[in-house]
């Protein structure tokens, strides 16, 4: 998981009104070591992030990356769900 990224995601996720149910900034989430010992030590699969102005739609960052995304999207069927929509 990229530190750029994951910051740039807690800033994208701030802007939207989200922000972490735990005392978490995106610097600390950013740092592999800390993830780790919050997995270890916590059990910490996910962190949960809500939002007031979408309260009904929570969302869950993983902790470590359950998959490998390029190996899912190189084996992903890529297929026209509509007229001109794919």
């Amino acid at each position: 998981m990229d530190p750029v990224n994951i910051i740039r995601t807690f800033s994208v996720l701030g802007d939207a009104g989200y922000s972490p149910m735990v005392p978490i900034t995106g610097e600390e989430f950013a740092d592999r070591d800390s993830r780790e010992r919050w997995r270890r030590e916590k059990g910490m699969g996910v962190l949960p992030m809500t939002s007031n102005r979408h309260p009904d739609a929570p969302l869950d960052l993983f902790v470590t990356e359950p998959f490998s995304f390029p190996d899912e999207r190189a084996a992903a069927v890529w297929q026209e769900l509509a007229p001109g929509l794919s």
